[in-house]
This record gives structure tokens, C-alpha cells and sequence, in this order.
């Protein structure tokens, strides 16, 4: 699960009021990677701190309460918005073939926007599977996106259609894509970041964990929180030195 979500929801609810008059957005799509389904239950138990969707209420609140000072148009106590978090992944085993010529792309693959989503999916949640691109080589994997919190309201079809228009908007391509943007975005800034943050995930934190833990007091878990606070703001203090302050609010990791 990510630690401290909710600070930053809270920072890309902040950029985004400052560019829409003070406004927050009343609808919230979380594009969630890299969760396998004997996780599904931890990013949504309502009431357990450590679950995304209340770090991202979480984060909700933070914001408001940061616009109610600036005066923000939408920053009430009552600011709610509606939360969907769809779990998407590549990281399966299943493989779909076309059975008519006119249904592949000419290279045996489905054609883009090909959706299944029955017969290989859940029959009481909204999950499918999409492919969205053209294959370059061999056999084309497509995208399993599954639907474990809706607030929106989502019909099959209209997530679906999103989904893959959405492919569509990848910067560094002309084509659709195999993932949906946020997500393979998210996935390359954290490369990027890596060039950052290389010396601490590599173990050597300038920080002096010894001495956060000797701090911490005797209780082992109150040494492993302050150990992870210590080494949190460490990557924070280091990321915000990482790229220019005139690039810092730009994609400029595309």
C-alpha cells in the first residue's frame, strides 16, 4: 500500500484548485498499478487508517481546508467527491486470439478496442480486460482493469469507452497505447525518480537511523514509524532538490 496518500492527494488537489478559480473537482478517478487481487480488499476497507480510499478522503479534507482559507468556490466543510478506483495491470497470463480475420489488426492480434469483459471476468463487479493498441511484436497483451470502488456510477460501457479514448492521450505517442495514461505515467516518473533518490533506496539515507531509533523509544514499533517518517522526509527534502523549480509542476519526465 503507498504510504502518505493523503498528503499527496492533497498537494495535486491544491495545484488543481489553483488552476480552476479556486475550484476542487467534484470526481476523482484513481488509476491503481501494481496490486495483486489478495489486495483488492486492503485499498477500499472502509474505516481502516491505512486503507487508500480513506487516505484520499484523507486527502480531500486537507485540501478543503487549505481552499476554505484561500476562499476557494467548492472548499466547504461538506466537500465529497466521488471516488472510483480502478485496479489496472499487464502483469497476467491471459491471451486473446481473434476467430475472424476482419477482428485482428493484421498481425493476428485483436483489433484495437477489443473489450471482453465475460466469460474470463467477475460476474457481480466491473472488470475487463482491454486491448487497446496495436502489437509491435508477437502475441498483444491486453490491459485487466477492475472497478473495486465506484462513487461515479460507471455503466460497463461508458468505463469502458473512457478507458480506451483515454489510450489515446499519451504524450509520447501519436497511437493508442497499451496502458491507460495516468498509470504508464506514474510508472516513468518513478523511474525518473530513481535517479533522484538512488543513494536511499539503495540503503545509504544520509540520515542517521540509529540515532532516529534510539529517539523513538523503547517500543519497536514506534522505532519502525519513526524510522520510516525519518526516511520519507529525507526523499521529500531530496525530490524537491531533484528537478528545476521552473519544471518541478511540469510532465517533464515525458
Amino acid at each position: 500500500m503507498i504510504q502518505y496518500l493523503d498528503s499527496q492527494v492533497a498537494e495535486r488537489l491544491a495545484f488543481y484548485a489553483e488552476h480552476n478559480s479556486g475550484r476542487l473537482p467534484q470526481r476523482i478517478l484513481y488509476f491503481r498499478d501494481g496490486v495483486p487481487e489478495s489486495q483488492y480488499e486492503q485499498l477500499v476497507t472502509d474505516g481502516a487508517s491505512t486503507s487508500e480510499l480513506d487516505l484520499i478522503r484523507k486527502g480531500c479534507r486537507m485540501a478543503a481546508a487549505k481552499a476554505r482559507k484561500k476562499g476557494g468556490r467548492h472548499a466547504g466543510a461538506s466537500y465529497s467527491p466521488r471516488i472510483a478506483i480502478i485496479v489496472c495491470g499487464k502483469r497476467h497470463h491471459t491471451r486473446f486470439y481473434p476467430t475472424e480475420a476482419m477482428h485482428t489488426d493484421g498481425k493476428g492480434n485483436s483489433a484495437p478496442g477489443t473489450v471482453v469483459d465475460r466469460g474470463v471476468t467477475s460476474i457481480a463487479n466491473l472488470d475487463f480486460y482491454l486491448q487497446a493498441h496495436v502489437g509491435i511484436q508477437g502475441t498483444a497483451r491486453s490491459a485487466h482493469y477492475y472497478a473495486i470502488h465506484d462513487d461515479v456510477g460507471f455503466s460497463s460501457d461508458d468505463l469502458q469507452t473512457l478507458v480506451h479514448e483515454m489510450s489515446y492521450l499519451f504524450a509520447r505517442a501519436t497511437k493508442s497505447v497499451s496502458y491507460v495514461p495516468p498509470a504508464y505515467y506514474a510508472d516513468i516518473l518513478c523511474e525518473r525518480g530513481r535517479c533522484y533518490l538512488q543513494a536511499l533506496l539503495a540503503g545509504h539515507p544520509t540520515t542517521d537511523m540509529k540515532d532516529v531509533r534510539k529517539k523513538a523509544g523503547p517500543d519497536e514499533r514506534d522505532k519502525k514509524a519513526a524510522e520510516r517518517d525519518a526516511a520519507y522526509k529525507e526523499a521529500e527534502a531530496t525530490w524537491g532538490a531533484g528537478p528545476k523549480e521552473a519544471i518541478q509542476r511540469l510532465m517533464y519526465y515525458i
